[in-house]
């Protein structure tokens, strides 16, 4: 989900995105995957309730279902911060969402090339 750069860019502050990621391997061709992000305003704001907008969790789990062919399920919650409130509008509540979704990723090769050796 684009929380920060699809829809209302009113009051656009930049963004910061500390994030980190821990993968696991759980069978052949599979893992999950938990990624944790930290968004701030990367200017100051007007209200001095900090830089911090919100953290956000993803858990995502991921398999190979054939060779170009890789499925994604996730969910996804962010934790709002009031200082998020200010630059989208809204209450920390309402800014505060979550969701789940599957990514469907098909990479096929369409073209190859192979140069003869002299």
């Amino acid at each position: 989900m684009d929380y920060f750069y699809v829809g209302n860019h009113a009051n656009n502050v930049g963004l910061n995105d500390v994030y980190g990621k821990v993968q696991v391997p759980t069978g052949e061709k599979s893992n999950i995957a938990l990624n944790a992000h930290y968004f701030s305003a990367n200017a100051d704001l007007v209200n001095d309730l900090g830089k911090g907008l919100g953290t956000e969790f993803d858990l995502v789990f991921s398999k190979t279902i054939a060779k170009n062919i890789k499925m994604n399920v996730g969910y996804s919650q962010m934790f709002a911060t009031e200082s998020m409130s200010a630059v989208k509008g809204g209450t920390s509540s309402e800014n505060t969402n979550n969701w789940g979704w599957v990514q469907l990723i098909v990479n096929p090769r369409l073209l190859t090339f192979k140069f003869k050796e002299d």
